[in-house]
């Protein structure tokens, strides 16, 4: 599998993963999965959707879970798309001073947050 790197611009956050697997080689698309969680107040803003309509992504969400009581929500996602459509997908989790956590390890099957 082909490994390409991400540049980190979008954010400053150490933990979004940096090495990502092509799913499909020669087909110009990247694929990265990662930890989101959303707080409270923006639960009714739909931030999963604006990926797919502004950002151009593919997005699998392999886990959900909302919280009540002020607790975040958190989602593991799995994010297909251009770099540069990555790229805008993470700045705009980033402007929306979400959590971000990445899966440094794309080959294993346990999230690691």
């Amino acid at each position: 599998m082909t490994t390409l790197l991400l540049a980190n611009a979008a954010t400053s956050n150490p933990a979004l993963p940096q090495r990502v697997p092509s799913p499909v080689r020669g087909s110009g698309l990247t694929r990265i999965r990662l930890r989101v969680l959303i707080p409270q107040q923006r639960h009714q803003q739909p931030v999963i959707s604006h990926l797919v309509s502004a950002c151009g992504l593919s997005v699998n969400i392999s886990q959900a879970l909302l919280k009540r009581n002020d607790r975040p929500g958190q989602f593991d996602l799995e994010l297909t798309g251009t770099i540069g459509q990555l790229q805008a997908g993470l700045a705009y989790l980033a402007s929306l001073d979400l959590v971000i956590q990445g899966k440094p390890n794309p080959d294993g099957d346990g999230w690691y947050c």
